[in-house]
């Protein structure tokens, strides 16, 4: 008798264990910020990483609720060729059109900002686009 006593001790104890790490995840969910220092660790694993032939994304960080993309242009150079404040506003509204969609936009309606930054291919940053929640149209 005392042993089933024991497993009902333990299989209560279990689901109290598991009631109350799932408790904490409902009402205790990470804060934005832990969930950015989550992401930059698994990017940062796959980095770097070839967008396409002319962009590779060298680096991801973050700062408070600040996540930060850093672009290398492989095949771009600050030489006067291009004018890149077309460029930004045309990077920009591209951006805001794809960072606003499902996941990415629940975390800019919590106050992250999501920073773009672009290096010519000398390492020279060339552009900074910054997207928050204002930049997405409803």
């Amino acid at each position: 008798m005392k042993s089933g006593k024991s497993v009902i001790r333990i299989v209560f104890t279990i689901l109290i264990l598991v009631g109350i790490s799932y408790g904490k995840r409902v009402f205790f969910p990470p804060s934005v910020e832990s969930q950015l220092k989550a992401t930059v660790i698994e990017l940062q694993r796959k980095l770097p990483m070839k967008i396409d032939d002319d962009t590779s994304l060298i680096r991801v960080y973050s700062s408070g609720k600040v996540f930060t993309y850093s672009y290398k242009l492989t095949r771009v150079a600050d030489d006067g060729k291009i004018d890149f404040t077309v460029l930004k506003k045309a990077m920009k509204k591209k951006l805001s059109t794809t960072s606003c969609k499902a996941k990415i936009k629940e975390l800019l309606e919590k106050g992250v900002s999501l920073k773009y930054i672009y290096i010519d291919k000398a390492g020279k940053k060339v552009m900074e686009i910054t997207i928050v929640n204002t930049d997405c149209k409803s």
